[in-house]
């Protein structure tokens, strides 16, 4: 059984210059990252980390401005994560939206690779 789904954010002041994790897979899944969108509506510097105890950056000290855009994903291009792992973004701001889609499978029935 796969859940597909998207999920938005939109930074916080109160977040500003914080790790905010959006995205954490539950316990017992396995999870596809298809696509992952920032786009700026004014100045703001962006980063976003994959965890999994370890963090990798695939976003860091992101400078942006009003209209530009960052895109990952489709064509084969995919993060697969396991159960507690995270997505995690920090904004110097609150001049940005992000849109995360992905595929949800129960663990034990997973067809994907790890």
């Amino acid at each position: 059984m796969v859940t597909y789904g998207s999920k938005g954010y939109i930074p916080q002041a109160a977040d500003n210059n914080t790790y905010v994790s959006v995205i954490t897979v539950p316990d017992g899944y396995h999870c596809k990252i298809t696509y992952f969108l920032a786009a700026a509506s004014g100045s703001i510097t962006v980063d976003a980390r994959w965890s999994d105890g370890n963090d990798y950056s695939f976003l860091h000290s992101k400078n942006m401005s009003a209209g530009d855009l960052v895109e990952f994903g489709g064509d084969g291009k995919w993060l697969v994560m396991t159960d507690g792992e995270t997505i995690d973004i920090q904004c110097s701001s609150v001049n940005a939206t992000f849109i995360i889609s992905y595929e949800l499978y129960l663990a034990p029935t997973s067809n994907i690779v790890l």
